[in-house]
């Protein structure tokens, strides 16, 4: 008899557990979600499916060098941009891992070069992978789990990694936060990963030269240009407005960004089609246009003064609101791979400032409004979000080769145009220098805007008007901060973009 009690209270016991345990993920998700009971269902509690966590965007997905430059010796380089991921991190050659492998070393050591010595040991055949955006260095290791030796403690941030046969057993450094250039000793030898990058990328790629070859003087910047271009890229048709199956996700979108609750949320419709969702009284805001865009901004809830778990932290739950929002900024069957583009501490608070760029079969798209998609984060939470709906047809992207005008050409028929620009960006504080005796001296004026360019490529513009993708030539300037695109078959001039602006919002 009280053997069989004792099963009983047992199975009590176990039925209770069962149940606190319900509720405590029912409470966790209450307070999380902020989703009151009332609007609770079932279908609201499930764990993420494989497809979704498979469409989830990470964080290695859009670490990547802006381009990997390529020395064959004797001045001749190429230049990996839209297949720069392969070289990263892919089966048969991998910069990726030959960094961690120097970093995860236990015998290293560590000392500073000059910049000199930096130039003079990239002249031999050798490889350097270039970040155009902020990547601090002791962050980026945590994040991949490494631990890095005290040696290493003088570095901040990383702007390119290099490997050279001039010194097999060193890496090197740039550290853009400080300017100071490093090289790193360890066991790691670089001799296989050079021979396949430079045996690869011959075979490839282009060739180029840089801009100083053409220009005649010495830059501080080592840009690459093409020494000769023949390309397929076609005018591409693109889709920017929603469509009806789009629309029907626009409000699970919205309440997305509301915590999944309407409650106190005011929907406002326009005339012209735009829908304005707000929350109390400005608090959170959403505006959704019939042009495509997105745009959501909110009040910091404890005033900025939380990075809410630092850079990477931030990145993850960037990407997440990006991964979120996926079916309406792209077609959700199609080609979406966003890129890191710019990456910088907010101004005035805590947190960080993300823009992100999207590839059209292949090729990098740009925007005359600035990056397809930019978000800030600060304590923890999505405080800025925008973007644009865009699909395409990827079928048509190519057309028969055809040689186009080279870089260097453009420059020299458009240095006036861009000068002119360059003189209205620095009275906006870009800190260059007083070019007054410029006026009256066009050969200055060429000089100025030669060294002023921090990087020369192709890809597509999207044209708002047009409702479509445009093959160009793209400039940029003072570390990227200025931008402008030609057209790659007439060279025409076709936009520009002062990201000076667009970030001091």
């Amino acid at each position: 008899m009280n053997q069989s009690k004792n099963k009983m209270v047992e199975k009590i016991k176990s039925v209770v557990l069962v149940v606190l345990f319900l509720l405590t993920i029912l409470l966790l998700y209450f307070f999380w979600e902020d989703v009151e009971i009332r609007d609770f269902s079932l279908e609201n509690l499930r764990f993420s499916t494989e497809n979704e966590l498979r469409n989830t965007v990470k964080v290695t997905d859009v670490i990547l060098p802006s381009y990997i430059n390529i020395c064959f010796d004797n001045d001749t380089y190429t230049k990996i941009s839209n297949g720069r991921k392969t070289y990263w991190n892919g089966e048969t050659t991998s910069v990726f891992k030959a960094f961690q492998e120097v970093i995860s070393s236990e015998d290293t050591y560590t000392e500073e070069i000059t910049a000199m010595q930096y130039e003079e040991i990239m002249t031999f055949i050798s490889l350097r992978a270039v970040f155009e955006y902020s990547l601090p260095f002791r962050e980026y290791c945590e994040f991949l789990g490494i631990d890095i030796p005290p040696s290493m403690d003088v570095i901040a941030s990383i702007g390119e990694i290099g490997f050279s046969t001039g010194n097999t057993e060193s890496m090197f450094l740039y550290d853009e936060a400080s300017g100071k250039y490093f090289r790193i000793v360890s066991d790691f030898s670089a001799v296989s990963l050079l021979e396949d990058v430079s045996r690869q990328a011959a075979s490839e790629n282009l060739t180029y030269y840089p801009l100083e070859v053409y220009v005649g003087q010495d830059l501080d910047n080592r840009v690459l240009v093409p020494a000769f271009l023949e390309t397929d890229l076609a005018a591409l048709p693109a889709i920017c407005t929603f469509d009806t199956e789009t629309k029907e996700r626009l409000e699970a979108s919205a309440r997305s960004f509301f915590s999944g609750t309407f409650d106190f949320v005011r929907k406002i419709e326009e005339q012209s089609g735009k829908t304005i969702y707000m929350y109390g009284y400005g608090e959170k805001t959403l505006v959704i246009d019939i042009d495509g865009s997105i745009e959501y901004s909110t009040e910091n809830i404890d005033g900025g003064r939380s990075t809410g778990g630092g850079y990477f932290t931030a990145l993850e739950v960037a990407l997440l609101t990006l991964s979120e929002q996926r079916g309406l900024v792209s077609d959700e069957d199609g080609d979406f791979q966003p890129y890191l583009v710019y990456a910088e501490p907010l101004a005035g608070q805590a947190g960080y400032r993300f823009e992100f760029g999207l590839s059209a079969g292949g090729e990098k798209i740009y925007f005359e409004s600035g990056s397809p998609f930019e978000i800030e984060v600060s304590g923890g939470q999505v405080t800025y979000f925008k973007s644009r709906y865009l699909r395409f047809d990827e079928t048509s992207v190519h057309f028969q080769p055809e040689e186009v005008y080279t870089p260097i050409n453009v420059i020299a028929m458009y240095y006036e145009d861009v000068y002119r620009v360059l003189q209205e960006a620095e009275s906006g504080g870009t800190g260059r220098e007083n070019t007054a005796d410029f006026e009256d001296n066009a050969d200055k004026r060429f000089d100025y805007v030669s060294a002023a360019v921090s990087d020369v490529t192709y890809g597509y513009l999207f044209m708002e008007e047009e409702k479509e993708l445009h093959p160009c030539y793209i400039l940029f300037l003072n570390s990227g901060n200025l931008a402008f695109y030609f057209d790659l078959y007439t060279t025409e001039l076709l936009e520009y973009n002062n990201f000076y602006e667009i970030r001091r919002r």
